[in-house]
């Protein structure tokens, strides 16, 4: 043990340099991501005051845990002590390049597929414009993980040479400066709007170094059993909240909002750390099969790919939409989800055919 940071062999003995429980949430949070686009897709064609409003709310708000933890994820594995320090230009000649290439691949792909799909027709002028000007709506993720993946050599010297009370430390100021910001933000009355205003004179950005840093802190440091049931408190909590919070506040406007949504609100936060903590506390207590393992790190492997083209996926399924309209509205999310994953994982598996290019678009 150095400076306080634990040794996993010795409290999880079936422990292996693979993490699988980073796998499963890789698969977790990749179903959530497909489940959350599909409910917020159809949230605004409906009135808060109708059942199937509050279907896709229900489902929305049940995921909005999705995006933080890909980001926390990302900070447990590239932090990981385990793991060798990354040098700037290997940094950028692996890490950030496959995701700029995926990036303008996906934006050029998702500009010609949309304006196909829109215009039945072809326009090269306009969809060179559509390209540059604007990516597709889930693109924006990759930018955001580039920003980060540039100050990594930076955040593992912090990483390494820090104890955990000054991991704890900076934790803190994220809480304060990103979680508790937004979560006040929306909410301009009263209280809230003295607390804006004392907000508005710091500069503090931390937004979603501080993901990937709660993913480094809580994958080398175990939490006690006492806080980690106060956590999954914390969690349900968080999610009840989100549902029956967004549902009243869109209620009392008439319209739908998305106040309760912010990957920085509160609930969105506790969801996710609890989310995290039990898979990891869950899966790392369990010996996993060789066939098992093969199915994980397979979807796992996958869930990059997955990412990137479950939106064509959830474009594709408007052709069978006579297939799914006798589905009841509250089974009808999680089994067009699960179609979407299929039809992702099987693009994936065909993708990473093609030589050359396989390794940066999938």
């Amino acid at each position: 043990m150095m400076n306080g940071k634990i040794n996993l062999l010795n409290i999880y003995p079936n422990f292996t340099t693979r993490l699988y429980y980073i796998d499963v949430l890789k698969i977790i949070s990749c179903m959530a991501v497909i489940i959350l686009h599909i409910s917020s897709q159809n949230l605004g064609d409906y009135l808060p005051n109708t059942f199937e409003w509050q279907v896709f709310n229900f489902y929305d708000s049940c995921t909005r845990f999705a995006v933080a933890i890909f980001v926390m994820v990302s900070g447990a594995l590239f932090l990981n002590e385990e793991r060798e320090e990354i040098s700037i230009q290997k940094l950028y000649t692996k890490n950030i390049v496959r995701l700029l290439v995926a990036y303008i691949f996906y934006t050029i792909f998702y500009a010609i597929v949309t304006f196909y799909l829109d215009e039945h027709t072809i326009n090269l002028k306009t969809i060179v414009q559509n390209a540059f000007l604007s990516s597709h709506y889930h693109l924006w993720f990759i930018p955001m993980l580039i920003g980060i993946y540039a100050l990594v050599p930076i955040l593992q010297k912090i990483t390494r040479y820090s104890s955990k009370k000054e991991m704890e430390y900076l934790l803190i100021f994220f809480f304060i400066f990103s979680i508790l910001r937004d979560t006040i933000e929306p909410f301009n009355l009263g209280i809230f709007q003295y607390a804006n205003a004392i907000f508005k004179r710091f500069t503090i950005e931390i937004g979603f170094i501080g993901y990937f840093l709660l993913g480094y802190y809580l994958n080398t440091y175990k939490m006690k059993k006492t806080n980690r049931t106060i956590l999954y408190g914390l969690g349900l909590i968080s999610i009840f909240v989100c549902i029956v919070g967004n549902s009243l506040y869109s209620l009392s406007l008439g319209k739908t909002t998305q106040n309760f949504y912010g990957h920085f609100f509160i609930t969105t936060f506790f969801a996710s750390m609890a989310i995290f903590v039990w898979t990891k506390d869950t899966i790392s207590k369990r010996k996993i099969k060789k066939r098992a393992s093969k199915v994980i790190m397979k979807l796992s492997n996958a869930s990059f790919g997955i990412y990137l083209i479950h939106a064509f996926g959830i474009r594709m399924m408007a052709f069978f939409q006579p297939c799914f309209a006798k589905i009841h509205v509250v089974f009808l999310i999680p089994i067009m989800a699960m179609c979407v994953f299929m039809f992702s994982f099987i693009c994936v598996s065909l993708l990473r055919k093609i030589p050359y290019i396989h390794q940066y678009i999938t």
